[in-house]
Formats: structure tokens, C-alpha cells, sequence
């Protein structure tokens, strides 16, 4: 009884943040404005231009025809919009967004970090890794390999591009021409320290990226779990879980509350008839 009490609260307290939720607007972020580094490229007429993941490709495929669609050029271009599609910034869920993974990065920013690629287009802002997922994302659809590149405190990608490996930094923007090379190339060849140089970093957070570089798994899916956790958020709120669910928990506890009311009764008769006896 105590379980399909706390089962039915629960429901019931979905409920009412799913609605809830609707009911809110959406916080206003400022997308005129560059709030990230001072040396991005970030334009704000692109904002609006570009908010799902197939926006990007589909303006690269209309610049580009299709035997090019899988060149160095072509994904050049790619990169190109996504740095001046975002600057630099974690984009989070909000309560109109996602309630709960809000309420979840209440208790830790990052549990509310969106890791999904089209969530993340909605936003003018994103940190290096989701700035990675989106472009990682356009690497699968356009069934190119592709590998996370973990810093200390950085996250870019590698894409394996006309049978080699290509570095992309759209985040922090190395000045590194037309990114056509992998990273050891760049590390082995000094171009790597002269393309950070141009954006102003310290000498020291240019060490750091050079000596703490590590690669992800060829293919793989970034972020899984927090990907799963954000679903599961959706679904919980979700008009179409809640309904049916809600639906059947109600039906469910009727019978129950019927058969005790019955039990009762029938005791109580019972005793009265004793008593009389």
C-alpha cells in the first residue's frame, strides 16, 4: 500500500511540474552580443539562421557539390559556421526546457549541461565540448570517422578526412589554416604553439593543451550517459508517459481500495454479529 502510495505522489508531482513547466517562458539569452572570447568570430545573424544540426549541413551542400561533400574544403566550411554560430559559454536546460535535468543541475551545474547536439543549436552559446558534439554530430551524418581530443581542460575533435586525420578547434579558434592536418602534425611541426599564440592565451594554458592531449574511441558516442539521463528527464515529464502511466496507476489502486473498503466492512459485520450473539 505504502509503495503504491509513493507511486501515485510521484506521478502526480510529475504532473504538475510537466504543466507547470508549460506555463513558463523560456529565460531570454542575448544572442546579439559575443560574451565569450574576444578573439571569436561569433555572428549573431547566424543565430537564428541555424538552429538545427541539418540547417549547418545544409547550407555546407549548397555551397559545396556532392563529390566535394566528403573533402577537406567541405568540412573547413563546416567548422567555419560553427565558430561564428556560437561563442564560447555553457548552454544549460532550463525549467521550460528540461524540469527536471534543471532541478538535477540545481544540485550540479553539469547535470543540466546539454550534451545533445540539436538541443544545443538552440542556444547561442557553447562550451568546447558541446561545441565538439554538434560538429561530431555532422561528422556521423556525413558518415565520416571522427575522435574526441581531451585536454586538461579543453575538448576539441579529429576527423579522419580524405584517409587522414584533421584537427578542429572551434572553440578557443587557433589561428591554424584551414585545420588540414592532425594534431601531432601540428604539435611536431611548431604550427600548434603559433596558432594558440594568436588568441591570447598564456604561455601556460598553451603547455597544457600540448602535453596533456588524449583521443576518445574511433566513432563514439559522446557523453552517453548524461545523453540518457537528459532522455530519461524528457520522458518522465513527458505528456505521453504521464498520461497512460498516471491513467494506469489509478486503475490499478481502485480495485485495491474496493477490495479493502469490502474487507473492512465485511469484518465489521462480522463483529456486529458476534457482539449480538
Amino acid at each position: 500500500m505504502k509503495f503504491r502510495l509513493v507511486l501515485l505522489t510521484t506521478l502526480i508531482s510529475l504532473c504538475v511540474l510537466s504543466i507547470t513547466s508549460s506555463f513558463l517562458k523560456a529565460p531570454a539569452e542575448d544572442y546579439k552580443k559575443n560574451h565569450g572570447y574576444q578573439w571569436e568570430q561569433y555572428d549573431p545573424s547566424l543565430f537564428f539562421q541555424f538552429q538545427q544540426v541539418n540547417d549547418v549541413i545544409a547550407a555546407a551542400n549548397e555551397r559545396f557539390k556532392p563529390a566535394e561533400r566528403r573533402k577537406v574544403d567541405y568540412f573547413n566550411f563546416v567548422a567555419q559556421l560553427i565558430r561564428q554560430r556560437f561563442y564560447h559559454g555553457y548552454s544549460y536546460y532550463s525549467m521550460t526546457d528540461n524540469p527536471l535535468a534543471f532541478i538535477a543541475g540545481k544540485v550540479h551545474p553539469h547535470l543540466s549541461a546539454i550534451v545533445m547536439p540539436e538541443d544545443i543549436m538552440k542556444h547561442p552559446m557553447a562550451a568546447c565540448s558541446q561545441q565538439a558534439m554538434v560538429l561530431m554530430e555532422i561528422f556521423k551524418r556525413s558518415h565520416i570517422d571522427y575522435r574526441k581530443v581531451g585536454f586538461a581542460n579543453h575538448y576539441a575533435v579529429e576527423a579522419r578526412i580524405d584517409g587522414q586525420w584533421r584537427y578542429f578547434d572551434t572553440n578557443i579558434e587557433p589561428k591554424i589554416q584551414d585545420n588540414s592536418e592532425s594534431l601531432e602534425t601540428l604539435i611536431s611541426s611548431g604550427r600548434f604553439d603559433s596558432g594558440y599564440k594568436a588568441t591570447k592565451l598564456n604561455i601556460q594554458a598553451i603547455y597544457q593543451l600540448e602535453t596533456t592531449h588524449s583521443y576518445g574511441k574511433i566513432d563514439a558516442t559522446p557523453a552517453p550517459r548524461a545523453a540518457l539521463f537528459h532522455k530519461l528527464c524528457y520522458l518522465l515529464v513527458s505528456k505521453y508517459f504521464l498520461t497512460p502511466t498516471l491513467f494506469l496507476a489509478i486503475l490499478f489502486m481502485t480495485p485495491f481500495k474496493i477490495l479493502s473498503w469490502r474487507l473492512r466492512k465485511s469484518s465489521s459485520f462480522g463483529d456486529r454479529q458476534v457482539i449480538k450473539n
